[in-house]
């Protein structure tokens, strides 16, 4: 579960990049969903932001909170609207 310096992991970047294939992979795998990076973001929050129904919807399977919280006070549902 490597981060890069933005606290990140594969699973953060693949939700963002759209990468539907690598986020099953990596979820599959056992990536931790509710790893938060540097501003408090979740793979969830990630794949909100990258507008792809079918990750959020795979990341929340393996059991993404849903209410997470980052620095901003924001749960993934904000960053949809």
């Amino acid at each position: 579960h490597a981060q890069d310096a933005q606290g990140r992991t594969q699973l953060h970047r693949a939700a963002l990049d759209g990468d539907v294939d690598q986020v099953r992979s990596l979820l599959e795998a056992g990536a931790a969903v509710n790893t938060q990076d540097v501003t408090g973001n979740t793979p969830l929050h990630s794949g909100v932001t990258g507008q792809n129904v079918e990750i959020v919807d795979l990341i929340l399977r393996f059991g993404a909170d849903a209410d997470a919280i980052n620095h901003l006070g924001r749960a993934p549902l904000h960053l949809a609207i």
